[in-house]
């Protein structure tokens, strides 16, 4: 078994370049002697973070439990809006899959969509989800996984690899993996983007003609020829959804139901303009 020690620098290496190595040790065992340094090399792993916004709080593994958590503090003075990490594992015994992954978190979707619900209903309370939110200056937050499924996992820990701020700017580990999650987040903030540009521009066309009495029914249509519009659509296509409706129909009063419709989706861009990535990340 390779064993990931912060106490040892030959022991130190690039925890998500050796997921996809080969582990070509023999030995179908832990001796007592290694599983020590293991257990110490999980409580002094993450206690610091070249990432400047953040401050780690907290690292740790439990290997009774199976547990890996991170907690961490926005350090900075903007709120963060999103964060990619990777969680890294090793197993105890050779030849067994790896469980290890990277992923992102964009709050910003239910951000915007929350914002412009709470105008129409004031007392819509904020949505409780860790995942739901930006993280303001001061605000901990902490990533928690259960392993337990994989009980050949000996050690594990969690990295942040991506900060983005509300101004617009990012920070990321160097490597790949923050390179791909800062990719990943600008383009689909950007896609986002194209989207309900594309939706206002479809909407205001269509109520540019006044003859046309059934807007909503066009509106419909035109949304339905680029695939990229399906949630926008079903959402066009249920008037009450916000009130957990859920039944497709095209209310009476079209023309004033689309203007609406614009209206939102043109708030939506212009939010999307203030947190789309700029420049090169840090």
């Amino acid at each position: 078994m390779k064993v990931k020690s912060c106490l040892s620098e030959q022991g130190i290496r690039d925890a998500w370049t050796e997921r996809f190595e080969r582990n070509r040790m023999k030995s179908k065992f832990i001796s007592g002697v290694m599983l020590n340094l293991l257990l110490a090399a999980v409580a002094c792993a993450q206690s610091t973070s070249t990432l400047k916004g953040i401050r780690i709080k907290g690292s740790s593994f439990d290997p009774q439990s199976y547990t890996v958590k991170l907690a961490f503090i926005n350090d900075s003075v903007s709120d963060i809006t999103a964060w990619g990490y990777c969680v890294l594992t090793d197993n105890s015994t050779p030849g067994k899959p790896e469980h290890g992954y990277c992923t992102m978190i964009d709050p910003a979707y239910t951000v915007i969509d929350h914002k412009i619900e709470v105008k129409k209903r004031p007392f819509l309370p904020e949505p409780d989800c860790p995942m739901c939110r930006f993280l303001h200056p001061g605000q901990e937050h902490v990533l928690s996984f259960d392993l337990s499924q994989f009980p050949e996992i000996a050690a594990a820990r969690i990295e942040i690899n991506l900060i983005a701020y509300s101004d617009g700017s990012a920070e990321i580990l160097p490597g790949r993996h923050g390179k791909y999650a800062l990719k990943q987040l600008t383009d689909s903030r950007r896609q986002m983007l194209e989207v309900d540009r594309k939706v206002v521009e479809i909407g205001k066309q269509v109520l540019s003609d006044s003859n046309n009495q059934h807007p909503v029914a066009a509106m419909i249509r035109e949304l339905a020829k680029d695939s990229r519009m399906a949630g926008i659509l079903e959402w066009l296509k249920k008037p009450e959804w916000h009130k957990g409706n859920e039944r497709e129909y095209v209310p009476e009063n079209e023309r004033e139901y689309l203007a609406g419709f614009v209206a939102e989706h043109e708030v939506w861009v212009a939010m999307l303009v203030q947190q789309q990535i700029k420049g090169d990340a840090q």
